[in-house]
């Protein structure tokens, strides 16, 4: 990676957005935490007041720490919508990782790279050209239909979830940082718009209308299968730019 290309965390903008909204769910239901762990905490003094009279110090320690763990357990599980964030750091963490051997090689990765038309995952920039990444890490099955990615569960198929427009945006983000690319006098050539999904992905491999769907453990395969199109030189130029310019 060139010396001078900023670089963000993988993630960053989630575990942003998770932490922040965490801290605001906590504000707000922390005096719940007591109340609910006071019941599981007040059973071992009971039992030990009534047979164990002789052990209630250690009856206490016990009721301290089951109370504690029960209001930690219960700060550590928000709602879904906050929890989603944390699952998307940790899912971009993984696409990171997987990119590690190219990075090693010469490619240039760069994280959460924020924009007018939103925040890019990952921009990778290598000797195949500029890819645009988008990683989901979502539990239950995935599929692909049209531009959107579907979540299902073996025990309701039928319910789930939508992330709809999800090819649309990703392709849409691709085509305006081409457009800009190309307009400050670059020749990255066509952007390559690639949705990475962590989860049951049985598919394994979906190309769609300009966007690519991938399991995170078939991207690297799928990135060195491209042909070559960008020599070193186009890969700093670019690298230097979107790290700057986002």
């Amino acid at each position: 990676m060139p010396a001078d290309v900023a670089q963000r965390k993988a993630g960053q903008f989630a575990k942003e957005r998770f932490n922040e909204r965490n801290r605001a769910w906590l504000r707000r239901i922390w005096w719940a935490l007591p109340l609910a762990a006071l019941p599981v905490a007040m059973a071992p003094l009971a039992i030990a007041a009534v047979f164990y009279e002789q052990h209630m110090t250690f009856a206490f320690g016990l009721a301290v720490g089951c109370g504690l763990t029960i209001a930690m357990c219960l700060a550590m599980s928000p709602p879904a919508h906050i929890e989603h964030w944390r699952q998307g750091a940790e899912g971009e963490r993984k696409t990171a990782r997987v990119l590690r051997p190219l990075v090693k090689g010469g490619w240039v990765l760069i994280n959460d790279v924020q924009r007018h038309n939103g925040n890019i995952d990952h921009v990778l920039i290598g000797p195949p050209g500029v890819f645009v990444l988008e990683t989901k890490n979502l539990q239950g099955r995935m599929s692909v239909s049209g531009d959107t990615l579907k979540q299902s569960y073996r025990e309701d198929p039928a319910g789930g979830h939508v992330v709809d427009r999800l090819g649309t945006t990703t392709r849409g983000r691709a085509a305006a940082l081409h457009d800009q690319l190309r307009n400050d006098g670059l020749r990255p050539g066509w952007l390559h718009a690639v949705v990475v999904v962590w989860g049951a992905f049985e598919e394994r491999s979906v190309q769609g209308h300009r966007v690519t769907w991938i399991h995170g453990r078939e991207l690297v395969h799928h990135l060195r299968s491209q042909p070559v199109r960008l020599i070193d030189d186009d890969i700093r130029q670019i690298a230097e730019h979107v790290s700057e310019h986002g």
